[in-house]
């Protein structure tokens, strides 16, 4: 994978666990350099766009590490996940201030 700005860095990675749902529960954190930085433990679904509340980049890409880690990020827009982290991870565009 090419370097991409940290920011625009997500990932999520599943977990032997189970969720009460009786799906695999799932990491799920971004990026400082090349460390990953967890942030969630307990999530058995990721959203993109939640119910058409948030929008998602066009570039979105998505590639997968020899580890198994699910690596996503855009080059147009900083991605964020929403916190709290809870059963559903939910991935939104951070908004851009104009400073």
């Amino acid at each position: 994978m090419s370097e991409m700005p940290d920011k625009n860095r997500l990932y999520f990675k599943p977990l032997e666990e189970l969720h009460d749902s009786g799906y695999k529960m799932i990491e799920v954190g971004y990026f400082d350099g090349s460390e990953r930085k967890p942030i969630g433990f307990c999530s058995d679904v990721i959203n993109f766009g939640f119910f058409g509340s948030q929008e998602m980049p066009k570039d979105l890409n998505i590639d997968i590490s020899q580890d198994g880690c699910i690596n996503f990020w855009s080059i147009s827009d900083e991605l964020k996940w929403q916190r709290p982290i809870m059963s559903n991870a939910m991935v939104v565009i951070k908004e851009q201030r104009d400073d």
